[in-house]
């Protein structure tokens, strides 16, 4: 298929549109919420119907994206809201914010399709379906073990799937795809996740992409009305049905190849991060950097060829993301003061800069001056804060940046 694009790079021209520059926001969710709701955006729009060979594994651009927050200080749904835009106006065939397994796989079946392998001669059939959840729990339940099984076995993207109903009558799913986006709080996720499968199932199988706050309040969020908005976002939508079109067989390119073998060749047996409960991501990590380059690719040309470009983009997105990512889980196993040591964090990121007396005034009820010290001792050495500041008679803490970290 030939280029017939209008952009550039269609993964650059969203983040233009949805987040502007540090000088010109265009809206206020975190930048890296951003670039996973493109990530997941494209990935809705190839489908099964793209896939790359790698000896006996095969690799499709699905993922589960669970964006994390504090409830209320990130405007999860907010970044959701701009993908799910796109998908609708492509009429990306969608699972309902609510369900239950046996509806999931009702709609996943509903929405197969065939597509033609004329360089195969011969047709194949995926059903494809992509699903936004702005309350994780809700869909997920709580501790709900037959779905969190299932949806281990979706990610894989089976060629088949049986599932026998109550009534012995037999549901199949050929050509699995489920592709996910969820929003949670660090709270709800121990809610919904028992604390033994943390670390492998399910979770491993997810990137949860971690914020504390807004970058900060935008007063008039009205790009995407102007007419230069209006513009970029049908070229958006063009090139989306452009991505959409692509099928088949990804290759990959000497360079591609060259930068792989580095990296995966000397790839860390440890997690460098919170082993216990990313241990299992840890050895699905190279999975997720494979389908984002995937993603890459299909972002800036129809060539369907995996450049050392696309490699380098996905690695230095997904170690970004990583540097929040243990925050998710620091409330699971921990002391019965793990629950203030979280609210402090959220309280102290939340606001950048604060003071002893502030801190004293907030949190007076759950702790003394001494365990309180005794907390800001363990986010220093843990570089979430700065030294304490003295100005005057006060002391101030203050919130270390993702650059100083």
């Amino acid at each position: 298929m030939p280029d017939k694009r209008e952009l550039k790079d269609w993964f650059d021209t969203y983040m233009y549109y949805t987040h502007g520059s540090l000088e010109d926001l265009h809206s206020e969710p975190p930048i890296n919420y951003h670039k996973w709701m493109a990530i997941a955006t494209i990935a809705a729009a190839l489908q099964r119907k793209c896939r790359i060979r790698w000896g006996s594994i095969t690799f499709y651009p699905n993922f589960y994206i669970i964006l994390v927050a504090p409830a209320g200080q990130a405007r999860k749904g907010t970044a959701m809201d701009f993908a799910k835009g796109f998908l609708d106006r492509l009429m990306i065939p969608m699972s309902p914010d609510a369900t239950s397994l046996q509806a999931l796989i009702r709609r996943m079946s509903e929405c197969t399709n065939t597509e033609e392998e004329a360089e195969k001669g011969y047709f194949e059939s995926h059903s494809s379906l992509t699903a936004f959840s702005p309350e994780l729990t809700v869909f997920l339940g709580f501790a709900n073990k037959e779905l969190i099984s299932n949806l281990c076995d979706f990610y894989d993207c089976r060629n088949r799937f049986v599932y026998e109903t109550i009534s012995r009558n037999a549901e199949e799913i050929v050509g699995v795809f489920l592709n996910l986006v969820g929003a949670t709080t660090p709270e709800l996720i121990q809610g919904s996740m028992s604390a033994d499968t943390i670390g492998s199932g399910l979770p491993s199988r997810m990137i949860f992409v971690y914020e504390p706050r807004i970058v900060k309040r935008v007063v008039y969020p009205f790009f995407t009305l102007s007419n230069k908005g209006q513009v970029i976002e049908q070229q958006l939508v063009k090139d989306l049905t452009q991505i959409r079109s692509l099928k088949g067989d990804f290759k990959v390119s000497k360079d591609f190849l060259d930068l792989w073998t580095d990296w995966y060749g000397n790839y860390p047996d440890i997690c460098p991060f919170d082993p216990t409960h990313f241990g299992g991501y840890w050895e699905r990590r190279p999975t997720h950097i494979m389908k984002m380059s995937m993603v890459m690719s299909a972002s800036r040309s129809n060539s369907m060829l995996l450049t050392e470009n696309d490699l380098k983009k996905s690695i230095k997105l997904l170690e970004d993301t990583e540097q929040k990512m243990a925050n998710v889980f620091n409330l699971m196993g921990r002391s019965d003061q793990a629950d203030t040591i979280q609210k402090v964090m959220n309280f102290v990121a939340r606001y950048g800069e604060v003071s002893m007396t502030q801190l004293m005034q907030k949190f007076l009820m759950f702790v003394s001056e001494v365990e309180l010290d005794q907390i800001l001792g363990s986010l220093r050495a843990s570089k979430f804060i700065h030294a304490p500041i003295s100005r005057g008679s006060e002391i101030y803490i203050k919130h270390k940046g993702l650059g100083e970290l």
